[in-house]
């Protein structure tokens, strides 16, 4: 939680000190809409990253954990044929 804090604050202090400034200064203003649209759908986009990443990352351990120990039994029943 601390740690995105952090995050959050620096990436909203970068936009707010660095680039929003630039954008109306270089512009006069005229890009400030599209510039808060983009930030926008960066920020809907990176959400929903945030919350399907770990998701697929979690699936893929448990479907590995499965398919290592689906292996590790197969081993074991094989070499029980095999002594039989």
């Amino acid at each position: 939680l601390g740690a995105g804090l952090l995050v959050a604050g620096s990436v909203h202090t970068v936009k707010s000190a660095a680039v929003r400034p630039a954008v109306t200064a270089t512009t006069g203003g005229v890009a400030n809409t599209p510039v808060s649209i983009l930030e926008d759908v960066l920020a809907t986009f990176l959400s929903v990253v945030a919350i399907v990443v770990p998701i697929m990352l979690g699936s893929f351990i448990v479907l590995f954990a499965a398919f290592v120990i689906w292996l590790l039994w197969r081993r074991a029943n094989r070499q029980k044929l095999s002594h039989a």
